[in-house]
């Protein structure tokens, strides 16, 4: 399946730009899925770099569209923040985890070790499970629009 561009062109300048931009790092974490290495090779499958540009577009995001950096100077309230009201996420009583503790986890566990320390793992308590990153199947494609319409 071809990758879909992200259907930004009903936004306005500046933050247009912004989208034009995230959907050029999507199209690259769309290549990444697509190539799979070889199994006798020791090429990694890709896991960690489309982590890693995926968390930064929830950066750039954060910084730009939502809640944005005249809002909330702090990076890491801006990160949380989106993370807190724009991503789709499913109830407790449905095994999800916290949305608060979420977005916490988000943050500390997955963006900062890969921007920060190569993927250093962190010396956790015994009731937090290891964070993991790996490929999940088919997501749905949703829009922009559509994502800032979900209600809690």
């Amino acid at each position: 399946m071809p990758y879909r561009q992200v259907p930004y062109h009903h936004v306005s300048e500046p933050k247009r730009d912004v989208f034009r931009r995230a959907d050029a790092f999507l199209a690259d974490v769309y290549s990444i899925l697509r190539v799979a290495p070889a199994a006798s090779s020791k090429a990694g499958a890709g896991n960690f770099p489309i982590v890693l540009v995926l968390l930064c577009i929830v950066d750039g995001l954060a910084r730009d569209v939502y809640p944005t950096e005249a809002a909330i100077p702090e990076h890491n309230k801006r990160f949380k923040r989106l993370v807190r009201d724009k991503l789709p996420w499913g109830p407790a009583k449905r095994g999800w985890i916290d949305l608060d503790h979420a977005a916490k986890w988000f943050y500390v566990e997955f963006r900062n070790p890969l921007v920060h320390e190569l993927g250093k793992d962190k010396a956790r308590a015994k009731q937090i499970y290891e964070p993991v990153i790996g490929k999940w199947g088919h997501v749905p494609s949703m829009r922009v629009d559509r994502l800032d319409a979900l209600k809690d």
